[in-house]
């Protein structure tokens, strides 16, 4: 938090239990001064003023009969988590994407202002959270573990980058409250919800089956507090969530296949995810402020993890998921510096363990195909992400006051992606006229030629992507209601690929991007 007062005074910014988490000298001269606080609403007291704020993730706000007033160019919505229980959302913190203006849902996620989803960027504690390999959302945002989500949907700092949409910001739960345990649990039986009484009208339009119902329930603990007063804090959550897709067979194949299931079997997908968070605050000494954050959604998926489209043992078996994640953040402050340097990594796993191995026989001689034989194809996806970032932060005033920060950041993110037809092969059955053939499709090794064939047993390609940035911005509040917020950002991409394919491709480049907001009151 950066501010301004008195030359030489004294500052002491208390929780919301009236103990003073941290104080700051002013600068003799101009009196600016630095304090690093988490997200959350404090009594800033000192300098013959007392007022309510309330630090915001990149902002602080003032407070006024209970609700806090944005004075930043940025647009979007901050929700703290009393107002996150209050609200009816999914169990996921990413879900209050929905109520946010000027984000719509696509295909696999929330669009922002016209932006697909894998454009946006998520971030946990400081830790990017985009697939390596699609660039959607990877890992659960388990609702009860966050403390504060932002949603930024244009007019943000330069200092976010990695988006063409938007920024989704969450900060887990801290320790700056008395010492406290909760308990927390949630379901959604099947029983309450209602059928689906027109399944049958649906066969026109699917192939072999529709989805029917989700249930699930979560359960978990929290718990917060000082370890030592005023220096060092904690907080630690788990939580186990399972849920249950069930989809109900529409369409009859039994004629062309009797061992496929006939109208009204349903199937059910049922994933299993222990959520996990821990975090720690060391308040080193006035000047010195280390925050260590791990967490994760380690889990599996068992039943109809494939496409239901004919026998059984052509999509059951059972699929790992989720990944591990952590931050080291240090932040150092004086009366007229902010110094700040972070690190962090990010792995995600999701693999299949199909039941039957044999190969895939795709019917496509009767209308809308049939699936015999085996599971088909085995994808095995793993990827990793490293990041390092420094800013530095310096308040003055020339024609109003400015709080300029510049800074830089790089990654390194892989992709280790590998994909084998089970049997080492994957058949199609077509028609031509009156003539039935069997298409095969299979890998070959590189200088195969059609009269002289040796067959992969996989294909596996590992791509490497280096990222790099730098930034400047300025928020110059001109006047009490006039804050113009400048940026420039210049960012470097590349992608390589694995030692058989190399891909020289610098993209996205953007050499640099300038945005400048106004916002009045």
């Amino acid at each position: 938090m950066t501010g301004r007062a008195s030359p030489g005074a004294r500052i002491e910014v208390r929780s919301v239990d009236g103990s003073t988490l941290v104080a700051a000298t002013t600068a003799a001269r101009d009196g600016w001064f630095h304090v690093s606080v988490p997200v959350g609403t404090y009594q800033l007291a000192g300098a013959g003023v007392a007022t309510t704020i309330r630090i915001v993730a990149g902002h602080v706000s003032r407070v006024s009969n209970g609700k806090a007033i944005d004075e930043t160019a940025t647009l979007g919505l901050v929700l703290d988590a009393n107002e996150i229980a209050n609200l009816p959302l999914r169990r996921d913190a990413s879900d209050v994407q929905r109520i946010t203006p000027g984000v719509n849902q696509d295909l696999v996620g929330f669009s922002v202002y016209g932006s697909s989803s894998p454009e946006n960027a998520f971030y946990m504690d400081g830790v990017h959270l985009n697939n390596t390999t699609f660039g959607a959302l990877s890992v659960l945002m388990p609702i009860d573990f966050a403390q504060e989500v932002q949603v930024a949907t244009a007019g943000y700092p330069a200092e976010f980058g990695h988006s063409t949409g938007g920024i989704v910001n969450v900060v887990t739960k801290n320790g700056f409250t008395p010492m406290r345990a909760t308990a927390f649990a949630y379901s959604r039986p099947r029983g309450i919800q209602s059928a689906s009484s027109h399944a049958g009208d649906l066969v026109p339009f699917l192939a072999f089956a529709a989805f029917n119902k989700t249930s699930g329930n979560d359960f978990g603990v929290l718990g917060s507090g000082a370890l030592l007063r005023d220096k060092l804090y904690f907080a630690a959550g788990y939580d186990r969530l399972q849920s249950t897709v069930r989809n109900l067979v529409v369409s009859d194949f039994r004629s062309f296949a009797p061992t496929v299931a006939g109208p009204g079997t349903a199937f059910d997908r049922t994933t299993t995810q222990n959520a996990y968070m821990a975090k720690v605050d060391w308040r080193a000494s006035d000047h010195l402020n280390l925050i260590g954050s791990a967490f994760g959604d380690p889990g599996h998926a068992r039943g109809a993890i494939g496409f239901i489209d004919g026998e059984v043992s052509t999509f059951t078996g059972a699929r790992d998921i989720g990944g591990n994640n952590a931050s080291m953040n240090a932040v150092w402050t004086s009366a007229n510096w902010l110094l700040n340097g972070s690190a962090s990594t990010h792995r995600e796993k999701s693999v299949d363990r199909p039941a039957n191995e044999s190969a895939l026989v795709i019917d496509m001689t009767i209308p809308r195909s049939l699936a015999t034989g085996g599971f088909g194809g085995v994808t095995d996806e793993r990827g990793s992400r490293d990041s390092v970032r420094l800013a530095a932060g310096h308040p003055f005033f020339a024609a109003g006051n400015h709080d300029v920060k510049v800074g830089g950041e790089y990654d390194r993110s892989e992709t280790d992606y590998r994909f084998r037809y089970t049997s080492g092969v994957f058949v199609r059955k077509r028609r031509s006229g009156s003539t039935i053939f069997y298409q095969k499709r299979f890998f070959v090794v590189p200088g195969s030629t059609l009269t002289n064939l040796t067959i992969a047993s996989d294909i596996r390609t590992a791509p490497r992507d280096t990222y790099d940035a730098l930034f400047a911005q300025d928020a110059w509040r001109l006047t009490d209601s006039l804050t113009a917020n400048i940026g420039v950002r210049w960012e470097r991409q590349y992608i390589r690929g694995d030692p058989v394919q190399q891909l020289p491709l610098p993209q996205p480049d953007l050499p640099v991007a300038y945005t400048s907001s106004f916002r009045t009151s």
